[in-house]
């Protein structure tokens, strides 16, 4: 598992991220990053190597890539240069992970290893021997810690799993283990990007408050329903992890005729705007346009291999993270600021009175149309209006329409602020662009669908996305489809992706990075309030892993970061009812992966299935944090290959809820149902029910390799029922050492 992606650096080819070292813990100097791609070569490659005396079948490591942030830039390494060894050792059989360092067993940042090079400089070739010092994770400065604000609501909630254990803990002899792995836990936050997230900041410190903060999430986001501006309220307090609320700027309205409709239109726009410039202003043109040209790529790379160091290209790498640092610079107070203005244009009264302006006139395509610095207006009556004109705002009474336009997709330069709103009908919503359908783009986009069966479809960052924006769909009333390929149905970097749907038997279905995810400095919502709903996030792209038939997912309520680059962000997916069915590729239905936190809940009492692939189902993997959340009915959990079902992996947190019902467990071929691994903690709670677990043994406490120490998980069932277990007993309480707690009850 650690080594994810392994793609065309399979067999010959070596990319070390290392791991923390296993001493002195508090005093930690951070993470560890090598950053060299390297190929096996033959020495008889190299005539000029001839006289040295190499063992039988040993092979040299020729420099292939060398990453921004890898060890060795500064002291002349370069692509195309031979490391014959590392500290004495052959260089092809050098273990970075057992190798002692200065201060201990392992490896650390500011080590020094001695490399015996073969190079070529201006067509001379020499050996020569250089002083690598080892780097840090890329661009990471240490940070000293401040409680956010929001902390004081979660100091008095208890956690049973905490309650239960510490007894245990304590009876075992364990104490030592587990305050220790409270303090990796700590240090994996203890050098931080710029990118990080307080809530995260948080959690990995009061790892125990994960289920208080998840809940408390959920809860606000079942509040704020289909009101936009409490939706954008929670967005801006699960970024800030700050309380305090800014309250919309209200925009006097009058009434009056269609022209009177117009005029507070454009007003709204330009207020907009002045938001909009105030977001960019830290930003030159030039900067702007490099963001837009270079988006792309960076998303491009991002589906192709997950961590950017996998990119082949250095300099598109290089691209990628002046993009990400342009990106942050934009002030995403301002553009909530300007989504809250916006919002005044979908506001229930002012739809109502446009609709009142416009009686009479309803039976023409067009009824009124405005031109203005911001974009353009139109107000369409009730035909079945085919729309392919990019406009600010379009709203239009009704009809079975067809959108093939910007759909309340903001445009840089053109269109800060977009807002569509139909009234009525079955929709045809297609998009072949990015940053449609209700995505904010450098600004903000809105999409308000009142009622009718409609089809959502497009490619990528569309259905509630966002890129330095706020982008928001929603759509109250209707059976609706959702359809995608990567990036939709509420994902965002740098800033929020919210997809509302209020009711309706719903379907929704995309292939990968999608369905409530949040990339860097993003939150990626999707709530859905009633309904017979389905969820399909898998079925284009072959997991990394290369296993047979099984497909990439990343969605489902996942925050994701890009590693080893960038912090992620908090992906929300919440179902608020109803007959659900989940299936999705690896990583999803609640997870976070790489310094994020991603929170799947479904509040139906009603029966469910949810099926993923590899790492599903409440799970934190690789410095990261996840929660799954289920709340009622006869569920049924599987997984189409193993490592599902609350878990965690690699200095993580994972935790796994079901409330209540005769609840049906497969866990696949192994490290399932509370399993744990590499410094992590994962919290497993099943509270009702007779309950029937399959495929694995729960509770299992695997390796530390990586990075020594021990790691905890907590397996309870609580509902007093007669379950079923694989080498577990009903009614009793198991301990193991590296370590595990198991509670029948």
């Amino acid at each position: 598992m650690r080594a994810f992606f392994i793609g065309m650096f399979l067999g010959t080819c070596a990319l070390w991220h290392l791991c923390a070292a296993d001493i002195q813990v508090q005093d930690f100097r951070g993470k560890l990053t090598w950053g060299v791609v390297s190929q096996k070569v033959a020495p008889s490659s190299y005539p000029d190597l001839a006289n040295r005396n190499f063992e039988s079948g040993q092979m040299l490591l020729k420099i292939a890539t060398m990453i921004p942030g890898a060890a060795g830039i500064e002291e002349g390494l370069q692509v195309g240069d031979v490391i014959i060894s590392i500290n004495g050792q052959r260089a092809d059989t050098f273990n970075f992970g057992t190798t002692p360092g200065s201060r201990g067993e392992r490896l650390e940042p500011g080590d020094v290893l001695k490399l015996e090079i073969y190079q070529v400089r201006d067509k001379e070739a020499s050996v020569v021997e250089k002083q690598c010092v080892l780097q840090r994770y890329f661009e990471t400065e240490k940070v000293g810690y401040q409680e956010p604000e929001a902390a004081a609501e979660y100091a008095d909630i208890a956690s049973l799993h905490q309650d239960l254990a510490m007894g245990i803990i304590s009876e075992a002899g364990w104490e030592d283990d587990f305050q220790d792995l409270l303090q990796r836990l700590i240090n994996i936050d203890l050098f931080q990007d710029r990118y990080r997230l307080p809530v995260f900041s948080y959690l990995v410190r009061n790892p125990f408050k994960l289920e208080a903060v998840s809940r408390s999430f959920t809860r606000r986001v079942q509040e704020a329903e289909t009101d936009p501006e409490k939706l954008l309220s929670f967005s801006q307090y699960a970024l800030s992890f700050d309380p305090s609320t800014e309250r919309t700027k209200q925009l006097s309205f009058a009434g009056g005729d269609l022209n009177a409709h117009l005029d507070y239109i454009e007003a709204v726009l330009s207020e907009a705007a002045q938001y909009n410039m105030a977001a960019l202003a830290k930003l030159p043109e030039a900067d702007v346009n490099y963001i837009k040209q270079y988006r792309d790529e960076l998303l491009d790379s991002f589906i192709a291999w997950k961590m950017l160091s996998y990119e082949p290209d250095v300099e598109r790498i290089q691209r990628s993270l002046q993009v990400l640092r342009l990106a942050e610079q934009v002030d995403r107070n301002e553009l909530f600021r300007q989504a809250r203005i916006a919002i005044h244009l979908i506001a229930p009264e002012f739809l109502a009175s446009l609709q009142q302006a416009a009686a009479g006139s309803e039976e023409k395509a067009i009824i009124a149309t405005r031109e203005t610095p911001f974009g353009n207006i139109l107000i369409a009556g009730k035909a079945d209006n085919i729309h392919q004109n990019d406009y600010a705002v379009i709203y239009d009474l009704g009809g079975n329409d067809q959108y093939f336009n910007n759909q309340g997709g903001s445009m840089p330069g053109k269109i800060p602020t977009a807002v569509v709103v139909d009234f009525d009908g079955n929709d045809a919503w297609e998009s072949t662009d990015a940053l449609t359908q209700g995505s904010g783009n450098l600004g903000v986009g809105i999409l308000l669908d009142l009622q009718g069966d409609d089809q959502y479809i497009g490619i990528r960052n569309i259905q509630g996305a966002a890129f330095a924006g706020v982008g928001m769909l929603m759509d109250l009333s209707g059976n609706d489809t959702y359809r995608g390929i990567h990036m939709a149905q509420g994902v965002a970097f740098f800033g929020a992706g919210i997809l509302v749907d209020k009711q309706g038997d719903d379907r929704y279905e995309a292939h990968q990075n999608a369905q409530a995810v949040g990339f860097v400095r993003g939150i990626g919502l999707l709530s859905d309030g009633a309904g017979d709903d389905s969820y399909y996030c898998k079925g284009s792209k072959q997991t990394g892993y290369r296993t047979r038939g099984h497909y990439e997912g990343w969605g489902q309520g996942m925050g994701f970061g890009i590693r080893p680059y960038a912090s992620g962000g908090i992906g929300i997916l919440f179902d608020q009812s109803g007959r659900d069915r989940f299936e999705a590729g690896t990583f999803s239905q609640g997870g976070g992966y790489y310094y994020a936190l991603g929170i799947f809940a479904n509040a139906g009492m009603e029966d469910d299935v949810y099926i993923g692939t590899r790492y599903a189902q409440g799970f934190g993997v690789h410095q990261a944090l996840g929660a799954f959340l289920e709340f009622g009915g006869n569920d049924t959990y599987q997984t189409r290959m193993a490592v599902a079902q609350g878990l965690a992996w690699d200095e993580a947190i994972g935790l796994f809820i079901d409330e209540q019902g005769d609840d049906y467990y497969h866990g696949g071929s192994g490290f399932s149902l509370g399993a744990v691994s590499h410094n992590a903690l994962c919290m497993f709670l099943d509270k009702q029910g007779n309950d029937r677990y399959e495929g694995v043994r729960p509770a299992a406490a695997s390796s530390n390799s990586y990075h020594g120490g021990t790691s905890l998980t907590i397996f309870i069932d609580d509902g007093q029922g007669q379950d079923q277990y694989l080498k577990r007993d009903n009614n009793s309480i198991q301990t193991e050492k590296q370590n595990s707690i198991f509670i029948d009850r």
